[in-house]
């Protein structure tokens, strides 16, 4: 009797744990913006929307990725950020209170070719249950590339060379001296006298008009020249990514709107800010106007990795 109550307590316990994992439902899902082809040698930005409800306990995102392909901190959202063994993760002691966020990862590709599969996922604790979001298997096609570093190398080959002429030293004419010759002829005992020595100046000296100007660049305050030395950055709201160039009509309503295409995605940029409270302060109003976003940065023109 002793040992049956021992595997009716052991069976027990065995289906209580196993029923602590569960597919999500309810309407929570996972989007990743990778495209069909990927370009070898190329990097781009990955943006992944989680609508996970109003859960805000532990949660990790995990995105598996082939061989080749490396992938960097983004937006991270307060995320616990760690790329190993093919795999980048995304921690949080505490989710972001948003029913829907977004983050982003930067992905580089190597000398990657042929049919490759991306598999990501988004696990959380809903009670004593934890559960999982998984959006299936992602199939990509790389395509050929050129290497990084070959095309680096082409750019700073065709930077122009910039020289500096040297200075010329005005020359002075040598002129001998003429000295009195019957001062000489004094006895070697007497006291040596004095020899007067006349040095005629020479007017030859070149005339300083004539010393080639050195060429010196001065710094332009024209407006449409910035110096390389300093940074401008804009603050600007994404609401959109396509794959295809998209029609402005639906953004008509909200004010300055710019469409930028980054390695074959167009994307949706709303405003220009100084400063990142500003842009957040944009960012809200366009959530009452039905659309969804998030801040990006760009320094001198180019998005902020």
């Amino acid at each position: 009797m002793g040992l049956f109550r021992k595997i009716s307590l052991f069976t027990l316990c065995f289906v209580l744990l196993t029923s602590c994992y569960s597919q999500s439902s309810g309407g929570n899902s996972i989007d990743a913006n990778i495209p069909d082809k990927l370009a070898a040698y190329s990097t781009h930005t990955i943006e992944i929307v989680i609508r996970k409800g109003s859960n805000s306990s532990f949660s990790k995102y995990q995105l598996d990725v082939p061989p080749n392909v490396t992938i960097r901190e983004g937006i991270s959202k307060d995320g616990n950020f760690s790329f190993e063994k093919q795999q980048a993760k995304l921690v949080w002691v505490e989710s972001p209170k948003t029913d829907e966020f977004t983050i982003t990862m930067i992905m580089e590709i190597g000398n990657a070719t042929g049919q490759v599969m991306f598999e990501h996922r988004y696990y959380y604790i809903d009670g004593d249950t934890r559960k999982e979001i998984s959006d299936g298997p992602m199939h990509v096609e790389f395509t050929p590339g050129t290497p990084r570093d070959k095309t680096i190398a082409e750019t700073k080959n065709a930077m122009p060379v910039k020289t500096i002429t040297p200075v010329s030293t005005p020359t002075v004419a040598s002129t001998t001296p003429t000295v009195d010759m019957t001062s000489l002829s004094t006895p070697k005992t007497e006291e040596p006298k004095k020899v007067n020595i006349t040095i005629p100046v020479s007017n030859t000296v070149a005339s300083t008009n004539t010393v080639p100007a050195v060429a010196v660049t001065t710094p332009t305050n024209s407006s449409n020249t910035t110096p390389s030395s300093i940074e401008i950055k804009e603050y600007k709201v994404q609401i959109g990514s396509f794959g295809a160039k998209p029609s402005m009509a639906k953004y008509s309503n909200i004010g300055k709107v710019t469409v930028v295409e980054e390695a074959g995605v167009f994307k949706i940029l709303a405003g220009s800010f100084p400063t990142k409270e500003e842009a957040i302060k944009k960012m809200e109003e366009l959530k009452t106007q039905g659309h969804q976003g998030f801040v990006v940065l760009y320094i001198n023109g180019v998005k902020a990795k």
